[in-house]
């Protein structure tokens, strides 16, 4: 099975309102995985954060701005440098001028490289790229490029075709720009992608594969690259954007390699952390006079920049660049050692220099079903990043090609106690990972204020398969017997649920769970439950997957609440591809899933039938009614029924179905305008028939139907009658658990639930069923796909047509209506 993370483009996906207005998808991530830190200072090689009292914290930053801080925040010659030119009056943009400080900038940049080269500035990475891409077309006439397999070249229009991640890439294609990807570990392929290629412009690399998870290249793989463009007289372009200006210990990676390329793009630690600059240094040889007005910027060769990067090169000197050298040998050497100490938590060790590169060991067999998630949603290494950041005041962060490689690249001022600290802190988190130790790595999520609502980001980071519940059992299945399948959506009802997945969350107090889910809640995505077949009397299987979503009833109930339904609605519809994928027929969808959906109605069903399993849920409530009527001998049309929730499509069905039956109805809803109009109209169909807001009206009635849709009981003991009759079908429960134990009298039965033909056992973690009883939304959806009914007419509004012919097929098929006696407090499935 693939896990192919992406970057989702998913158009059907929207912000939340009252999202933040600056990244607002990428503000959520950062909250889901405890990074959501506002720094407000730094110095040297730490950030300083205020915590939730005020109390200012010290980060020892490893990020050191990907690369750009090789001297460190805020270096005070840096700082007096610009202060020194900002102060000084000297003009900064005069385009069309002679930009002295750009030539002296050029004439050291191209010293320092040892090289003789014409030097085009610009104001980022990318856009250097950019540069380098126009100038190859324009010297070449080509319009191919060779790049990298895991080579990250920016995310710029151009530049972002040379970038390696499909994710990042597809949505941004430009017709007539041609890039052939070849392995950096395979010379053999490299020959004949060079033989087959024509049109070529030029071919770009890194010495070390940055963001493709810090992996330095082969000399011997990069010397044929090498002589392969100089056959071809195509330019060998070498993007030194991470690598350049002495981070791996020598000015240039390349030189290192034994190359000498024909291009050189130089950028983030050029500006000295506080200067946006970046360079082509282009051989002589090959330049194109015409380039100086084909290619112009307003900001580029702007003096403050180049003023800037004089002084970083000043104080990048040769001790500076052998400390780089000698300080990332000694912590590469500790760090192997921690390898070797922790075989199950690191996989490898790699870079050069102050780049280096940490992969974590996968966890496919995890005993944690939550790590083994993460792996498979490449969430490990950003958790392990938020506990560093948490845990242990260590700023790293995952590469974006190679989310399982966490980053280390601090300046070349970083001192040996500050190392001695960061390998410290990765001792400790290795030894955790090794163990599995789950709640200890996620306790920085549980340890805030409650996280509240839908995050702004929905749908930002999606998969392109799935994550299963690895079964602690057989699948209970008959193999032998031609069947059909079917998925079957659910929720968690509430945080308490979290131990039937990971055990060790059972020790937490509810509040801290309840925060940790609400914080990954946006991270959420459809887990596979393991599969049951349920046969039929008429000896038809159909095989049923239930289909976790890790969510609960109290955060669906909010974005109901705030109409934010596009993230959930994603949710589900991602459940419905999961399903595709998983070759089922027919979706139904249980608890929030129908509501958040419009029941049913917004989904795109992916050619698979969908029901909401409200027909078959409200016919079950009524012959539960009925049932317990005959039991106790009530006569309806001496009796009074109020149903609670009326006007949800389960209320009002049950009301227009039962109220005419009895001699008064009371119709309860919600005290809004909408729902209030809603529920009066719904009265003036049905005789005898009145409205009500206020639930404690319950009391006059000697039938009640709680058809709601809320996350806390709305009815205690208290609230009925004498021998009262109700009939619960939500989940979460509507009437307190306590009701039936201490009002004997009342009889509380749980509308919504089956009894099986043959009696099979769901075993759904989170819903422990007796066996042999399954919720009438799992069964509208088992009995459809038996019939060969494969369309939304089961979608929408309730009509009692469809009510009677599901209760029909039901009863063909040997599905009956499951109501259990008040000792047995089985809960039942939330209706909409």
């Amino acid at each position: 099975m693939s896990h192919d993370f992406k970057i989702s483009t998913d158009r059907r996906v929207s912000l939340p309102r009252g999202s933040s207005r600056h990244k607002p998808a990428l503000l959520g991530l950062l909250r889901s995985l405890g990074l959501d830190v506002a720094y407000h200072r730094a110095a040297g090689n730490c950030v300083y954060y205020r915590d939730d009292r005020g109390d200012e914290i010290e980060v020892l930053d490893l990020v050191a701005g990907y690369g750009t801080l090789l001297l460190g925040h805020a270096h005070p010659q840096l700082v007096a440098e610009a202060m020194q030119f900002l102060s000084g009056g000297r003009p900064n943009h005069v385009q069309g001028s002679v930009r002295s400080l750009a030539a002296r900038l050029a004439d050291e940049l191209s010293a320092r490289a040892e090289r003789d080269d014409c030097v085009v500035f610009a104001n980022s990475g990318a856009e250097a790229v950019e540069a380098a891409m126009k100038h190859a077309m324009l010297e070449t006439g080509g319009r191919t490029f060779l790049a990298l397999e895991g080579g990250f070249h920016g995310k710029t229009l151009g530049a972002v075709q040379l970038t390696a991640t499909p994710s990042m890439r597809e949505p941004f294609a430009i017709p007539g720009l041609k890039v052939i990807r070849i392995s950096p570990r395979d010379i053999d392929r490299l020959e004949a992608d060079f033989q087959r290629a024509d049109d070529l412009a030029g071919l770009l690399f890194e010495p070390i594969l940055g963001e493709g998870g810090v992996r330095p290249l082969d000399p011997a793989f990069i010397g044929r690259v090498a002589e392969l463009c100089a056959d071809r007289d195509i330019p060998l372009i070498a993007d030194e954007c991470q690598t350049g200006l002495g981070r791996t210990g020598s000015f240039l990676a390349s030189s290192a390699l034994g190359v000498r390329p024909d291009y050189m793009i130089l950028s983030k630690a050029l500006g000295g952390g506080l200067a946006k600059i970046s360079a082509v240094l282009i051989d002589r040889r090959r330049y194109q006079p015409a380039f100086d007005l084909l290619h112009t910027s307003t900001f580029a060769d702007d003096d403050f920049s180049c003023a800037i990067a004089l002084k970083t090169l000043e104080l990048l000197d040769s001790r500076r660049i052998d400390a780089c050298r000698e300080k990332g040998a000694r912590l590469l050497e500790r760090l192997r050692l921690l390898q070797c100490k922790y075989p199950g938590a690191v996989a490898e060790v790699r870079g050069r220099g102050l780049m280096l590169g940490i992969e974590l060991q996968p966890h496919p067999d995890s005993p944690s079903f939550l790590f083994r998630a993460l792996t498979a949603r490449e969430l490990l290494g950003p958790l392990v990043a938020g506990y560093l950041l948490k845990r242990h005041r260590v700023r790293v962060a995952p590469t974006l090609s190679d989310p399982l490689t966490l980053r280390v690249q601090p300046s070349a001022l970083i001192s040996d106690d500050h190392l001695d600290r960061f390998v410290d802190a990765l001792d400790e988190t290795c030894a955790r990972l090794a163990r599995n130790d789950v709640r200890g790595l996620t306790a920085h999520l549980s340890d805030r204020t409650e996280v509240r609502g839908v995050a702004a980001y929905g749908g930002l980071l999606t998969r392109q398969s799935y994550v299963e519940f690895r079964p602690r059992r057989p699948n209970r299945r008959h193999d032998s017997v031609p069947r059909r399948s079917i998925a079957w959506l659910f929720h968690l009802i509430d945080a308490d649920d979290l131990p039937s997945f990971e055990p060790e969350f059972a020790s937490c107090a509810p509040s801290e769970r309840v925060t940790f889910l609400n914080r990954l809640a946006p991270l959420a995505e459809p887990v596979v439950m393991p599969s049951v077949d349920i046969r039929s009397r008429r000896g038809g299987v159909v095989r049923v997957f239930p289909l976790l979503l890790p969510v609960t009833s109290a955060w669906m109930k909010h974005a109901v609440a705030a109409r934010q339904f596009s993230t959930v609605r994603a949710l589900v519809q991602q459940s419905i591809e999961t399903a595709r994928d998983l070759g089922c027929e027919l979706v139904s969808l249980g608890q929030f899933t129908s509501i958040v959906s419009g029941n049913g109605r917004a989904l795109d069903g992916q050619g698979l039938g969908i029901t909401t399993g409200n027909s078959y849920t409200t016919a079950l409530v009524i012959d539960a009614v009925r049932a317990a009527q005959a039991d106790r001998g009530f006569v309806s049309a001496d009796s009074t029924i109020a149903v609670v929730g009326a006007g949800g499509n389960i209320g009002r069905s049950c009301a227009e179905i039962l109220g005419p039956e009895f001699d008064r109805v009371i119709l309860i809803g919600r005290d809004a305008p909408a729902s209030r109009q809603h529920v009066r109209e719904v009265a003036r169909r049905i005789p005898r028939a009145e409205f009500s807001c206020d639930v404690r009206d319950v009391r006059l009635a000697d039938v009640i139907v709680c058809a709601t849709n809320g996350i806390d009981p709305v009815l205690v003991p208290a609230d009925f009658r004498q021998s009262a009759i109700v009939c619960d079908a939500a989940l979460p429960r509507a009437v307190h658990s306590d009701t039936a134990r201490r009002r004997p009298d009342v009889h509380v039965i749980h509308g919504g639930v089956a009894r099986l033909p043959f009696g099979e056992d769901l075993g759904v973690p989170g819903f422990p069923l007796p066996a042999g009883q399954a919720f009438g939304c799992m069964v509208e959806g088992i009995l459809l796909c038996l019939e060969s009914i494969r369309d939304t007419s089961f979608t929408g509004r309730l009509c009692s047509e469809r009510i009677q012919q599901i209760a029909e097929i039901a009863k063909r098929h040997g599905f009956e209506p499951m109501a259990s006696p008040p000792d047995l407090m089985v809960p039942a499935v939330t209706i909409p």
